[in-house]
């Protein structure tokens, strides 16, 4: 069985969009990718499966990150305060930055996002 293919697609603001694929990332890398900044303002996340389907996976992606987060402990870097909060629930970058007071529980395996 051949891994996915994962597609991002990002903002460059007036210099355009651009759609980010290597068949070498993982989905792990595609996370890192994020939560390091190297990939910011990304639109969407796209997986393409062997059979040649593929899925939106935005969201999952956004739950990879904020679960990262959370298990660094470091809160949420400003460059991802808004993708968070869009992605998920309105507040869950605010979320990480109470954790790391200690404010909060550690409950990153009850996070989910909203319906939409």
């Amino acid at each position: 069985m051949t891994d996915p293919l994962y597609i991002a697609m990002c903002d460059f603001g007036k210099l355009g969009r651009e759609a980010t694929v290597n068949p070498e990332h993982t989905r792990r890398n595609v996370v890192d990718m994020i939560v390091s900044g190297e990939w910011l303002d990304v639109l969407w996340v796209r997986q393409m499966n062997a059979d040649g389907t593929w899925s939106d996976i935005t969201a999952d992606i956004a739950e990879d990150v904020f679960a990262q987060l959370m298990q660094r402990g470091e809160g949420c870097p400003a460059f991802l305060r808004d993708w968070i909060d869009n992605q998920l629930n309105a507040g869950d970058a605010d979320r990480l930055s109470l954790h790391l007071s200690g404010f909060v529980q550690d409950r990153a395996h009850d996070h989910r996002r909203a319906p939409r």
